[in-house]
């Protein structure tokens, strides 16, 4: 198994918190990518979400709207984990190249998202033996969920 960090079990919420911990302490394979993979799509929502609700609001207070994100965000009626990292990657870019970047409260978000890593060891959960960003590596298609947390190599298929 992984380093399990106990510190992730106090600062995270309690539902994600439980799903950590369900993912380290799985008996199984199985069970092992279940809770890993229901950590990584609850991670994605709630990020996603108040991108989302901040793009609408500046959409309300009369900002310029961009119709690829509307055409995006019309799949919210039914939305699959490729539909929400979709709006998790476009969202932050949108943020990012703002003026205000700098000082807006998700400017830096697409940075943290794709920024090169040099502080996780090559087997980090997520970035597949490279520490490019995770966005990069999703939108790639080349993102593999380690096997010290999912018991065997798992791509995500790219995102359309």
């Amino acid at each position: 198994m992984g380093r399990f960090r106990r510190e992730y079990l106090l600062r995270l919420p309690l539902p994600l918190a439980q799903l950590y911990g369900r993912a380290n302490n799985a008996k199984d394979a199985c069970g092992r990518h279940d809770n890993a993979f229901y950590l990584f799509e609850a991670l994605i929502k709630l990020t996603a979400t108040p991108l989302i609700a901040a793009y609408r609001q500046e959409i309300a207070g009369g900002a310029k709207r961009d119709p690829e994100l509307d055409r995006l965000l019309g799949q919210l009626d039914l939305p699959s984990l490729g539909h929400w990292t979709g709006f998790l990657r476009e969202l932050a870019k949108r943020f990012g190249e703002r003026a205000d970047a700098a000082t807006h409260p998700l400017g830096n978000l697409s940075d943290q998202l794709t920024r090169i890593r040099h502080d996780f060891p090559p087997h980090w959960p997520c970035i597949g033996g490279s520490r490019t960003g995770l966005m990069a590596q999703l939108h790639d298609g080349a993102a593999i969920l380690p096997p010290n947390i999912v018991g065997r190599q798992a791509p995500i298929a790219p995102i359309q």
